[in-house]
């Protein structure tokens, strides 16, 4: 758990990452997190408990705001590919609604940014509670 927890980037901006990099830390931040929920059970004690389960929350938080701007950042990379082999009427509707969404959703992508910094602050000021029983 203690290796796993080192691949995190936990002093990084993460605005400042490029996103292959992001991705990789919510790969990383998944494994930590599947992790630490396969050694729950060796850890009983309920101040462990209760520790352990705010890391698996942080995790879990980080990983799903990671999630959607990688998502995001797919949908946006290449939005013509999403409708191909659709009729062509059809294709430019989709495309033109896409485009709606996506305009919106991108604004939100300070918001996801800011969720996955405040998750990556509470891993990094967590304790190491495995290390504790």
């Amino acid at each position: 758990l203690s290796r796993r927890r080192r691949k995190l980037r936990l002093d990084e901006r993460l605005a400042d990452l490029p996103q292959p990099v992001r991705h990789r830390l919510r790969i990383d931040a998944k494994k930590l997190r599947y992790a630490c929920e396969f050694f729950a059970a060796l850890y009983r004690d309920k101040s462990v408990s209760r520790h352990r389960l705010a890391f698996g929350e942080a995790l879990e938080a980080l990983q799903d705001s990671l999630g959607e701007l990688n998502d995001l950042f797919v949908a946006t990379a290449n939005p013509n590919a999403l409708f191909e082999g659709l009729e062509p009427i059809a294709a430019a509707g989709l495309a033109a609604q896409f485009g709606t969404l996506l305009d919106v959703r991108s604004k939100s992508d300070r918001k996801l940014l800011k969720q996955a910094e405040r998750s990556l602050a509470k891993v990094a000021g967590a304790s190491a509670w495995w290390k504790t029983g």
